[in-house]
C-alpha cells in the first residue's frame, strides 16, 4: 500500500473523477443524506459545464487511470444528459461507472447503456421485498427496480455484452434474510462477471444514522454459512471492514489517498476533497473559472494536502470524523 506523505507525489491530473450530474433524486433512503432538511440546494449541471468537464477530461484521459465514476448523491438518469456523457467517454476508452438505484433503468436505458459499452453499472436494490423496499427507500418502487434489472441482465446476456452489473445489497443489521434471497434469487441471472455485492452501511463521517449491523456475526461469516448451506457464494462478494473501523488510532492514521488520487466534482463545479462530501462541506474551488487540473494542482488543494501529512486532521470535521479511513490508506 502506497504511503501518501509528500506533495511531490501527486499526479498531474486526478487518476479518477467522481462526476456528479445531478443531486436531485427520485427516493428517499433513510441512510441516506439527500432527504434531509440540511442538504445543500439541488440541481443539475449545466451541458456548458459538462462539456467543460468531458473536454479536460478527454484531453488527459491518459492520466485518469481509474476512470470516471457517475454517482455522487442524486440519481444519474434524471439528468437527461447521463447517456450522451456515458457515450462521449467510452468513444474515447476512458473507464466508465454509473451507479443508479435502477428506477429508471428502463428497457431504453439499459439498451442505450449496454450499446455505449459502460465498465460496469452498479445497482442499489437492499432489499427483496416490498415492505422492506419502502421502509428503506421510502418509496414503493420494488416491482419496477426488479423487472428493470432483470431485463438488463437479459439483455445484456443476449447482446453478449462486456458491461459488469452490481447489485447492491447493503446490511442494515437485521437484513441477513433478505441478502440471502438476492443472492439465491439474482444467481439464475447473473452473468459469469456479474455479483450481488454487500458491505455494512455506511454513517458517512456521522452524516446520516448508523445502520450498522450490531450482531456477532460478520459478513465474511455469514457468506461462508450460505456455502454451508448449498448456496453458491461464486458471485457474492462482500467486503467486511467494520471490525477494521474500531481498531483504527486516529493518530496512526496515513493520510488519505483521496487526495492525491481523486476528486469529486459537484453540479455545480465545485470540486471537493471527497466522493463522501455529499453536502460539500470540503469545497477546494469551483470550476466557473478554473479547469481541474489548476484546481487538483492550486495552493488551497496543496494545504488540505499538507494538513493531512501534519497529521491535523482535527481542522477538517469531516474528515477527523470518518470512518471509512480504513479505505483510503
Amino acid at each position: 500500500m502506497i504511503e501518501y506523505n509528500s506533495i511531490d507525489q501527486v499526479p498531474i491530473f486526478p487518476k479518477a473523477i467522481n462526476l456528479e450530474l445531478t443531486n436531485q433524486c427520485n427516493l428517499n433512503c433513510k441512510m441516506c443524506i439527500n432527504g434531509s432538511k440540511k442538504f445543500r440546494k439541488k440541481g443539475f449541471m449545466s451541458n456548458e459545464l459538462i462539456n467543460k468537464v468531458l473536454e479536460e477530461v478527454i484531453e488527459n484521459k491518459k492520466d485518469v487511470i481509474n476512470g470516471v465514476d457517475i454517482c455522487g448523491i442524486g440519481e444519474p438518469l434524471l439528468h437527461n444528459e447521463t447517456i450522451n456523457v456515458v457515450n462521449k467517454l467510452k468513444y474515447y476508452d476512458i473507464r466508465t461507472i454509473m451507479n443508479t438505484n435502477g428506477v429508471l433503468l428502463n428497457k431504453e436505458n439499459s439498451k442505450e447503456l449496454l450499446n455505449s459499452n459502460i465498465d460496469k453499472i452498479m445497482i442499489s436494490l437492499d432489499s427483496m421485498n416490498r415492505e422492506t423496499y419502502k421502509e428503506v427507500k421510502g418509496i414503493d418502487k420494488f416491482d419496477s427496480v426488479i423487472d428493470n434489472i432483470t431485463n438488463l441482465l437479459l439483455l445484456k446476456k443476449e447482446t453478449n455484452s462486456k458491461t459488469i452489473i452490481q447489485i447492491n445489497m447493503l446490511n442494515l443489521g437485521n437484513n441477513f434474510d433478505q441478502i440471502k434471497d438476492a443472492v439465491v434469487y439474482w444467481n439464475k441471472f447473473l452473468n459469469d462477471d456479474d455479483v450481488v455485492y454487500s458491505r455494512e452501511v455506511k454513517t458517512l463521517a456521522g452524516q446520516v444514522d448508523d445502520y450498522r449491523c450490531t450482531g456477532n456475526i460478520s459478513l465474511k461469516e455469514f457468506k461462508d454459512n450460505l456455502s454451508k448451506q448449498g448456496v453458491a457464494t461464486n458471485k457474492f462478494v462482500v467486503e467486511n471492514w467494520i471490525n477494521i473501523l474500531e481498531n483504527i488510532n486516529l493518530n496512526k492514521k496515513s493520510p488519505c489517498r483521496h487526495l492525491w488520487n481523486y476528486t469529486m466534482i459537484l453540479y455545480n463545479g465545485d470540486l471537493s476533497l471527497c466522493c463522501i462530501d455529499f453536502n460539500g462541506k470540503l469545497i477546494v474551488d469551483n470550476m466557473k473559472n478554473k479547469t481541474i487540473r489548476e484546481i487538483w494542482n492550486g495552493k488551497k488543494y496543496n494545504d488540505y494536502r499538507n494538513i493531512f501529512i501534519n497529521m491535523n486532521y482535527d481542522k477538517l470535521k469531516l474528515c477527523f470524523k470518518c470512518n471509512e479511513w480504513y479505505k483510503c490508506t
